[in-house]
């Protein structure tokens, strides 16, 4: 593992706003109740990754995949995402809008 990778890491209700993350590959982590409002990634990829109640709220997402993840509560408002993969993701509760998709993969997506 290293530092751009991470396996089952746990970031429940850790704060990273306004963070930028280029290249980053996360599998089975946990972002419960995590702060990542304004979050901007670029070629990253989320697995199965869980969002239980995470605030993106005018995150910013290009060219990255969240695979198999889960979106429950989850605060969306006011993201953009361009040139992304969301196959396989549950959206459950989720406050949407406004939310900007372009050139995105909803491929067996839950809503």
């Amino acid at each position: 593992m290293t530092d751009q990778e991470a396996i089952g890491e746990n970031y429940r209700d850790a704060v990273l706003t306004e963070q930028q993350w280029s290249g980053r590959r996360f599998t089975a982590c946990d972002f419960t109740d995590a702060d990542l409002r304004g979050l901007q990634t670029s070629n990253c990829s989320f697995v199965e990754c869980d969002f239980t109640r995470a605030d993106l709220g005018d995150s910013r997402h290009r060219a990255s995949g969240f695979q198999g993840c889960t979106f429950d509560r989850t605060v969306l408002a006011g993201s953009e995402w361009r040139d992304c993969s969301l196959a396989g993701s549950a959206f459950t509760e989720c406050r949407m809008r406004p939310i900007t998709l372009h050139e995105t993969d909803l491929t067996l997506v839950s809503l």
